[in-house]
């Protein structure tokens, strides 16, 4: 699903194959679609930009005003607005040392609370030389300058990267 600059929503279709020597299935999934979510990752960035700028000065995150700037037949909630500063937080931090090699980001700061990753996602994006809106200018040449070095996804957590869950 697509937010900006038109709202779209249509299925892409991802190939499932087998390894002949692991028997396991892997997809290979397009560079502008994060792993198990299914908008894309300009969306994702895109909407925790605007959640910035109108958060900016105000001491606490605002994101229910940020529901308000998005489509109005999307079915973004704050919840998972909430999900997307998580996880765009957690993937920015855990590649630091990769993308440390290619930009300076010795102005971005961690935290705790919501308000500070947001924060940091910003400051990550700054670094990275991401601009907008009202369209998102700059991620794709860093997802796939990551993808390419790495082999891993900027956002989001792929199949093979996961821990399988104990059971209780």
């Amino acid at each position: 699903i697509e937010l900006f600059p038109v709202y779209r929503k249509g299925e892409v279709l991802v190939a499932r194959s087998q390894c002949r020597k692991t028997l396991r299935t892997f997809s290979l999934l397009p560079h502008p679609l994060a792993p198990y979510h299914r908008y894309t990752v300009d969306s994702m960035v895109i909407t925790l930009v605007v959640a910035w700028g109108l958060s900016h000065g105000q001491g606490k995150p605002r994101l229910e005003k940020t529901l308000d700037e998005l489509p109005a037949d999307c079915d973004v909630t704050l919840w998972l607005l909430y999900c997307w500063v998580q996880t765009v937080g957690q993937g920015l931090r855990g590649a630091h040392p990769v993308l440390a090699g290619w930009h300076d980001l010795s102005a971005v700061r961690s935290g705790t609370r919501l308000a500070d990753t947001l924060s940091e996602v910003a400051l990550y994006l700054g670094a990275l030389g991401v601009r907008g809106p009202p369209r998102i200018e700059g991620i794709e040449e860093v997802l796939l300058r990551y993808g390419s070095r790495t082999g891993r996804f900027l956002i989001g957590t792929a199949s093979q990267d996961r821990r399988p869950r104990l059971a209780a």
